[in-house]
């Protein structure tokens, strides 16, 4: 998947990076943990379930946007490593940075792996208030029970 240009919503937080650009990474992680926290205390809000399914995209996008952003720290780690900043052969790279690398994308393969299953959790909790919309037939939502058994 490829970068995207920055959104309008985007424009807000990228004016309060930090001018150097040596903070600008840590400022932007820094960010990201406070906005997370307010997210991990909203999201225990009964009321705020009939929004799960927008919120739940929009913790899918930033999923996606964390795996590049892991996936651009391995190729800066790379590029910062290698001699005159070549990166073609990360075999070349000494064994620390090529561990690093590898990690940096393991976590995006990771991040990516929780970013599809956003899509079914946001497909469920759109079923989810279809059904208190119309409860008339909400076998959907409910377990079948075996007799069988």
């Amino acid at each position: 998947m490829g970068v995207r240009p920055a959104s309008g919503d985007d424009a807000v937080m990228l004016a309060l990076r930090s001018p150097d650009p040596r903070q600008a990474l840590l400022t932007s992680a820094h960010e990201l943990q406070l906005v997370a926290g307010a997210l991990e205390t909203d999201a225990g809000r009964a009321r705020a379930v009939p929004s799960l399914p927008v919120a739940v995209a929009h913790v899918e996008e930033t999923l996606d946007r964390l795996a590049i952003a892991m996936e651009r720290m391995a190729h800066a780690v790379a590029d910062w490593s290698g001699e005159r900043g070549e990166t073609d052969d990360e075999d070349a790279l000494p064994p620390d940075a090529r561990a690093l690398c590898w990690h940096l994308r393991t976590t995006a393969h990771t991040l990516r792996s929780s970013r599809d299953a956003c899509s079914a959790s946001r497909e469920w909790a759109e079923r989810l208030l279809e059904g208190r919309l119309d409860t008339s037939d909400d076998s959907s939502l409910r377990v079948p029970v075996r007799d069988d058994l």
